[in-house]
């Protein structure tokens, strides 16, 4: 009977997975099968079990998103802003690099689930520092929020077409 209601919850899941347009449907190992307890804690563990920000493409250009930041407040924040702007590359071999006008750094990066931590040296005082990024899934792209100097920093993925700190 387990067996049943298992399947029957399992391939409720595969269509619910299916009508969200995902590609990735979960794995289930034969001893996750066999652990499971009652299709009631199957059911409270299956959303902890999705790969959905593995699914999103996370390599390539990033800028700053301009609607969740105050672009205006970072020239206070991060010295030369205006004067250079920011940018962001996460490449598929495991580098990521970003700077904010001057401040930045360039290192490796490791992700686990919707956490992104890079391990960076910072470009001017050539010290090691470890980033955070948080992956936030927007249906088919993702927005990486990275806490730095107690500021929450927004980056959406693409090529910049943000405005400068003067809003041009």
């Amino acid at each position: 009977m387990k067996k049943i209601l298992f399947a029957i919850l399992l391939f409720t899941m595969m269509l619910a997975l299916c009508a969200c347009g995902t590609d990735q449907m979960p794995e289930i190992s034969a001893t996750e099968d066999a652990s499971a307890g009652s299709p009631d804690e199957t059911s409270q563990e299956a959303p902890t079990k999705t790969d959905a920000p593995a699914s999103i493409e996370l390599s390539g250009p990033w800028h700053l998103d301009s609607e969740k930041n105050d672009l205006t407040a970072f020239q206070d924040i991060f010295p030369a802003y205006a004067e250079f702007g920011a940018r962001m590359e996460i490449k598929s071999d495991g580098q990521l690099s970003w700077c904010i006008g001057i401040e930045g750094g360039s290192g490796t990066y490791t992700q686990d689930g919707d956490i992104l931590t890079a391990d960076l040296v910072s470009d001017i005082e050539q010290k090691p520092m470890t980033v955070v990024f948080h992956v936030i899934p927007d249906n088919e792209t993702a927005c990486l929020v990275m806490e730095y100097n107690e500021t929450s920093v927004y980056w959406i993925y693409g090529e910049s077409g943000e405005p400068n700190a003067a809003g041009e």
